[in-house]
């Protein structure tokens, strides 16, 4: 177990390596109907005394337990962000790469809003988690045209680009 003193918390590599998989395990934890998100305004907003203490000063520095599923989880957390989503995106965009199932997050992405609310952090984060798989989330054409509508410039990234000749190969 972890060694805690006031508010600051000593793991070693093995703790950490057993502990945090399943804490961003719990997929249930961060979804949108879930108790965590159903206290009133987004995550970030009610738990920031938790979250970004526990990320800042917690979360192991040392990138060799990054895994599919904590990226997941994370990719999970910053859409249930809301207003916060780009300051959610940019505390864990180091931890994130491409997700096997992206469907879930893109539409989450879309549902919220946060294509066209922040539309450079939505095609940063799609740019992330989606991989040249053989399958492409539905509705990634329809966060795509939102997040051009928001921001007509974005039709020049190349981010967008290679999206946009994704869905389409895809027939999305």
């Amino acid at each position: 177990m972890p060694t805690c003193g006031g508010a600051r918390c000593v793991f070693n590599q093995d703790t950490t390596a057993k502990l945090y998989p399943q804490l961003l395990g719990q997929k249930s934890a961060i979804r949108p109907g879930s108790i965590f998100n159903r206290q009133g305004g987004s995550v970030f907003n009610q738990r920031q005394h938790r979250i970004q203490p526990f990320w800042q000063h917690v979360w192991p520095k040392f990138r060799d337990l990054a895994s599919p599923s904590i990226a997941e989880s994370l990719v999970r957390l910053s859409t249930a962000a809301g207003s916060e989503f780009p300051v959610a995106l940019t505390a864990v965009q180091d931890w994130l790469h491409s997700i096997e199932h992206p469907h879930y997050v893109v539409r989450r992405l879309l549902e919220s809003k946060l294509c066209s609310r922040f539309p450079l952090d939505a095609l940063r984060l799609l740019n992330v988690i989606i991989d040249d798989l053989p399958w492409a989330p539905r509705e990634l054409g329809q966060c795509l045209d939102a997040i051009v509508q928001a921001t007509p410039d974005l039709t020049q990234d190349a981010r967008y680009h290679r999206l946009f000749e994704y869905s389409r190969r895809r027939g999305v």
